[in-house]
Formats: C-alpha cells, sequence, structure tokens
C-alpha cells in the first residue's frame, strides 16, 4: 500500500542531501555566540594588570629587614642557624599550596596565563630558599644572612601580590558569571 503523505520519491538523493546541508550551515554568528564572545571580552578586561616582581629593595626596606634580621639573631644567642627562618618559609610553602589550588581553578583560557607563568616564578623562587635556608650554619657571616633575608622578603612580597591578583581575578570571574544577559 503506498503512503499518501509521501507523493513523490525524489530521483536523486544526493540533492536532497545536499540542500538539506545548505539549509543547516551558519550564515552568521548566533546569538549563543554573540553572548559567548561578550562575556570572554569582560573576562579578559577584569584581570587585573599584574604588578612587576619584586626583585630590589629599597634602602629604607634593607634597613628594616636589617632590625629584624638583628633582632631574630638576638632571640636565637647571635647563632646563625635555619630556624630563624623556618616559620617565614613554612609559611611561604603554605602560601603556595593554598595558591596552587586557586590558579589550579582558574580557566584554561590564554588570559590566564600571565597569572600561571608569575606562579611558576614564585614556585621556582621558593624552590631555591628552600635549601639556602636548610643549608645556614654557624659559619655564616652577617652579610650571608642578610642576603637570605632579602631573599625570604622578595619571596614573601612576590607570593603576596600574586596572591591578591589571583583574588580578585576570581572576584572578577565570578561577577561575570553571575551577570545576567
Amino acid at each position: 500500500m503506498i503512503n499518501p503523505v509521501i507523493r513523490k520519491i525524489p530521483a536523486d538523493k544526493t540533492a536532497v542531501r545536499e540542500t538539506t546541508l545548505d539549509k543547516l550551515q551558519k550564515q552568521g554568528p548566533s546569538r549563543f555566540d554573540n553572548i559567548r564572545s561578550e562575556v570572554d571580552s569582560r573576562a579578559a578586561s577584569s584581570i587585573p594588570q599584574l604588578p612587576p616582581n619584586i626583585a630590589n629593595v629599597s634602602l629604607d626596606q634593607q634597613r628594616r629587614l636589617e632590625s629584624d634580621l638583628r633582632r631574630r639573631l638576638q632571640q636565637n644567642g647571635n647563632k646563625p642557624s635555619p630556624e630563624i627562618f623556618n616559620r617565614d618559609l613554612a609559611k611561604a610553602n603554605e602560601g603556595v599550596a593554598q595558591l596552587r589550588r586557586k590558579v589550579e581553578a582558574l580557566p584554561k583560557a590564554s588570559v590566564f596565563e600571565p597569572l600561571r607563568l608569575r606562579f611558576s616564578n614564585v614556585e621556582a623562587m621558593i624552590k631555591q630558599t628552600g635549601p639556602l635556608v636548610r643549608g645556614i650554619n654557624s659559619s655564616y657571616s652577617p652579610a650571608e644572612m642578610m642576603k637570605v633575608q632579602v631573599q625570604m622578603y622578595q619571596l614573601s612580597e612576590n607570593l603576596e601580590l600574586l596572591v591578591k591578583a589571583v583574588e580578585e581575578t576570581n572576584t572578577g570571574m565570578k561577577s561575570i558569571l553571575q551577570t545576567q544577559i
């Protein structure tokens, strides 16, 4: 029996497929594409500018670090030892572990690469500082101890700046994703 709905059977089935594919192709960007590009552009603009790495220490800050080192040495019996910096190093390691979770939570977009790169720089700094602190012995001179103190200061400052930048970025991303469009 013949189906009454189908009146003609196409002779050329490829012609039917081609016209169907032509109708399915996009004629321009969809509304979703427009909204997605708008959200991406907002996300890129919400990333804070990273301040430069702390590489140099001002004279005033060097004096503060020197007086802090003197105080720490006096508390330790004027003997250079790793214990002087162990608390700072442990705090920095804890901060890096917390920051790692936050950086890994960022979307895998290229706009976040500067944050990831800065994080890897901070990780490298902590890997350099750890053995330096553990290698302190009683033969260290005050100048060598001051170098360790300055390096610990640079590490903690760079870590603190990066934590603030990542938190600001996460806050911005949350507000963008919660925006009703």
